[in-house]
Formats: structure tokens, sequence, C-alpha cells
């Protein structure tokens, strides 16, 4: 997925393709999941400037997706708190009929928190921390 923003939403355009199916040429709802997922946890990584792990989310499919369409996912901030921000995700068909929505609870930390020490390779702790704090 590559994303953009302007400034108070995510964006991402995709098009699954077949060998995503679930059933027939229905998209796989693991996939759907994914999508919505990757854009709640990169909305918080841009507009927050923070790094994510997901607590906890809710999907709900609202329509049937199909494979090899093409497909808005929108990302945007709920609500933040302390070390917890509210996320909320959206896919849209290319008519802007929304298909499938989320709302996620992640968990916020700094880069050079100890916890992402603990429990992430030092490589790639290194990429987070340039990413936030410049080369």
């Amino acid at each position: 997925m590559k994303f953009y923003t302007d400034g108070e939403k995510l964006y991402s355009t995709v098009v699954p393709p077949s060998h995503l199916s679930g059933w027939e040429s229905l998209l796989h709802g693991g996939i759907i999941s994914t999508l919505l997922d990757e854009i709640m946890a990169w909305t918080a990584i841009h507009l927050l400037q923070r790094i994510i792990l997901t607590k906890s989310m809710q999907v709900e499919f609202l329509r049937p997706i199909h494979v090899n369409t093409e497909l808005e996912v929108q990302g945007w901030v709920e609500a933040q708190e302390g070390h917890k921000a509210w996320i909320r995700g959206l896919i849209v068909d290319s008519q802007g009929q929304k298909m499938a929505e989320s709302k996620g609870e992640l968990v916020l930390f700094e880069p050079d928190s100890k916890v992402l020490q603990r429990i992430l390779p030092e490589e790639i702790t290194q990429k987070v921390r340039q990413r936030f704090q410049g080369p």
C-alpha cells in the first residue's frame, strides 16, 4: 500500500488481485481486515508521529467486495488520550459506496520506547528512530 494525506485523513488506493479471494470472486475477509488494520496503523504513525501496536479492532463488513476492483482505503484519528488512540478505517468503492469500516484502539509509543526495544529487533528500532528523529 502507498499512502497519501490531506493532513486530516490518510488514503490508499488498492486493487486486490484474484488470488486474495475467499469465496469465488469475493475478497477474503481477512484481507479486508488487514487493509483496515494497515490504514489505521499508518494513520497513527503519519498523523500522530508515533509508533503503534493495535490493541483491538472491530470490523464491519457492509457489502461484498470483489477482487480486481479499485478501492480507496481511508483512515483518520477519532480521539487520542495519553498513550492510546482510537482510529477509524473505511473502504469505499470507486463510486464512493461504503464497503467495510473499522474502529481500532491503538497503543502509542515514543520512537525510543524501552518497550519497543524489548519486543522489536534492533534493526527495526533503529529504523523507527531514524524515521521520527531524522538521520
